[in-house]
């Protein structure tokens, strides 16, 4: 953040407003509460701001030596005119962008209207040193006056758009073109995006559908099979999840900022992951109850105490999930992760009710001890929510010791083998799974279902036959997918 400041510094020096453009209100906090912004006594413009106080601060925003904090949403649709000569023949109003959009859309919409080819500097910022990036031309200007935008950019942060960490690495030390390797990694980041809504909508336009269907059965008075089955379906999996539920799934996932493509994905594929362990329970018993599942969310020491581990409650039904997952969002990360949390919240949850099996998915391998020792000590040396001396070696030897089953399922977005070797080994137990999950083609929702579920109906069949007689049902219907 201290690029921020220099960058609003010599602009401010040049006797011209800046704007500042954060992605969520937390950051621009953050922003905020430095002790050198402070200084500035900067205007503040997002989503806390009324109606009524808007409009003033956006004409003073555009005066003297004004600096203004704004979040994203006032980069649509917010006019700034900035009527002073002296401002227009300094260089006019000066636009930071403090993240990469996710559409090019927003971006064109933060730097301005007008189209003039003023020069945009990047300064991509990583957690050894800085570097100014080669200057790009482009739309700087806002309401027909001069202008000009550079972007301060977080290369953590870029991890999101699943630019190799080599490219990254290269931008840094100043090779390459700048905006063509950020513009290009975005386009590819939309379509993925894009192709898993359009999924999701087809799944959602299905269960619309037919719910529809049943509602018409029932206005025309209509008792029939087909709307038993389908309350049946849709209420089956509601039960008290106490002793009686036998088979208990932990999934524990990477919530960095490079494992924000898959969180997504579990976002839309969590309903259908229980609807079709449901369903081919079903097809073999008499009921489906008797499964539950909970998530969580682990991160490293950089991130805030809460968000260092989130966890849902247990459930028995997608609903209460969801509602945990909305609260869920891609955040810090620090190369190794602290999965040493996660498994210290497992065995705490194990000696409360015995766990059928954790699967753990993510892209980076655990932290060694001295990797726990040196990110304590330097982010998080007042650490209260978790007991001191939790180390990942110590962690996993209690999990082994429980016999309970790990499955990992890694997603590979670095090139790094031995990081690979290094997660997969989490794995325990003779029925144990090690997947390297695809989730950058059209279809990777029905990967992420496929390796999930298909792992909960081999832990509710018990092993054997009836395990295997589950996983048939699903593959025949859905496809495995290579998880098998």
């Amino acid at each position: 953040m201290y690029q921020i400041e220099k960058e609003i510094e010599v602009q401010r020096g040049k006797a011209r407003p800046v704007l500042v453009f954060f992605k969520d209100l937390a950051t621009e906090e953050k922003f905020y509460r430095r002790e050198g912004v402070q200084k500035l006594r900067p205007l503040r413009l997002d989503e806390r701001v009324s109606q009524k106080a808007r409009a003033s601060i956006v004409s003073r925003a555009v005066t003297g030596r004004a600096v203004t904090l704004l979040t994203r949403d006032f980069g649509r649709g917010t006019d700034f005119l900035c009527e002073d000569q002296r401002i227009d023949e300094a260089g006019g109003v000066h636009v930071i962008q403090t993240f990469l959009s996710d559409e090019l859309s927003e971006e064109h919409q933060i730097q301005g209207d007008c189209g003039a080819a003023d020069e945009c500097l990047f300064v991509l910022v990583s957690q050894v040193h800085t570097n100014s990036c080669l200057p790009w031309t482009g739309r700087t200007a806002r309401q027909d006056k001069h202008g000009s935008f550079s972007m301060v950019l977080w290369t953590a942060k870029l991890e999101r758009f699943q630019i190799p960490e080599s490219t990254i690495r290269k931008l840094v030390d100043g090779g390459g073109h700048v905006y063509d390797t950020l513009n290009t990694a975005r386009v590819k980041f939309y379509e993925r995006e894009y192709a898993s809504a359009i999924q999701n909508v087809q799944d959602i336009s299905g269960r619309h559908e037919e719910s529809q269907d049943i509602l018409a059965k029932l206005c025309r008075g209509v008792g029939s099979e087909d709307v038993h089955e389908f309350l049946l379906e849709r209420n089956t999996c509601h039960c008290d999840l106490g002793e009686s539920v036998e088979c208990r799934t932990l999934i524990l996932m990477d919530g960095t900022v490079s494992m924000h493509h898959v969180l997504e994905l579990t976002k839309k594929c969590v309903r259908k992951m229980f609807e079709r362990a449901a369903e081919c329970i079903r097809s073999h018993f008499s009921n489906a109850s008797g499964f539950g599942m909970q998530l969580g969310v682990y991160r490293n020491y950089n991130a805030t105490e809460d968000l260092m581990l989130q966890c849902s409650n247990w459930e028995s039904s997608p609903d209460d999930l969801l509602l945990f997952l909305e609260g869920v969002a891609a955040d810090s990360g620090a190369g190794r992760e602290a999965i040493e949390l996660a498994l210290h919240h497992a065995m705490q949850e194990h000696e409360k009710t015995p766990i059928s099996q954790i699967i753990i998915i993510g892209d980076a391998p655990p932290n060694t001890t001295a990797d726990t020792d040196v990110k304590l000590a330097t982010w998080a040396p007042s650490m209260s929510r978790f007991p001191k001396g939790l180390y990942y070696d110590d962690q996993i030897r209690l999990v082994r010791d429980a016999d309970i089953t790990v499955h990992t399922f890694y997603v590979p977005t670095k090139t790094d083998s031995e990081w690979r070797n290094d997660f997969m080994a989490m794995a325990s137990g003779p029925d144990s799974k090690q997947f390297d999950l695809d989730v950058m083609q059209p279809e990777a929702n029905e990967h992420l279902a496929a390796a999930v579920t298909t792992r909960i109906l081999d832990a509710y069949g018990g092993g054997g036959e009836q395990s295997k007689k589950l996983i048939e049902t699903y593959v025949d219907k859905y496809g495995g997918y290579g998880y098998v």
